[in-house]
């Protein structure tokens, strides 16, 4: 039975934030999962947990706690996807759990996880065009939303597109880039509902 343990690796440069990422071990072979997620040593201790202190600074403490049930919502995700592999009594190795992990079905809660393949499957169905101007929208709106953390599809409300809207307005583009925006993120928005939870 393969394992899964969340790894924290520091920074090199002292007071800079290191990387959260997951190790999965099978057979004596381990493979990683980049997170993409910052913590500063303090917020990291050696059993593998998140540290949460009460800096002063109450967005810092949000982001802790959001990042401590994605981590664990993560570790159970993976959990299982190692179960449903032993049930089926054949031989897999940790790539495959990775691998796995990455296109299961559970990111299609998630926009950026989602876009990613979905533009993967485009590309492979000849709709390279399609994957770009999806891969563009997503991209236009994570520099609105100013996070490098994925956005849960729950998050996305009429408030916060409204504030995105705004923003593209301000950044100048035409009524008609806007709108293009726009129009695609509600497409995206509309296949992740298709595609179920």
């Amino acid at each position: 039975m393969a394992t899964v343990t969340a790894r924290f690796r520091p920074s090199m440069v002292p007071g800079k934030e290191g990387t959260l990422y997951y190790r999965v071990t099978h057979q004596r072979v381990s493979r990683q999962i980049g997170t993409g997620h910052k913590l500063y040593a303090g917020e990291w201790d050696a059993r593998g947990t998140i540290i949460l202190r009460d800096t002063g600074n109450p967005a810092r403490l949000r982001y802790l706690r959001t990042l401590e049930e994605q981590v664990r919502k993560d570790l159970e995700r993976l959990r299982e996807l190692i179960r449903q592999l032993d049930r089926s009594g054949k031989d897999y190795t940790a790539g495959q759990v990775v691998d796995a992990f990455r296109t299961s079905a559970d990111d299609a809660g998630f926009l950026c996880s989602f876009v990613r393949h979905l533009a993967r499957r485009l590309k492979h169905s000849g709709q390279e065009r399609l994957a770009e101007t999806y891969t563009t929208s997503l991209h236009s709106f994570l520099r609105f939303y100013g996070s490098d953390r994925d956005l849960s599809f729950a998050g996305i409300d009429s408030d916060l597109m409204g504030r995105y809207e705004a923003w593209l307005k301000r950044q100048g583009l035409a009524l008609n880039t806007v709108s293009f925006y726009l129009r695609n993120l509600r497409a995206i928005y509309h296949r992740a509902v298709e595609a179920g939870p």
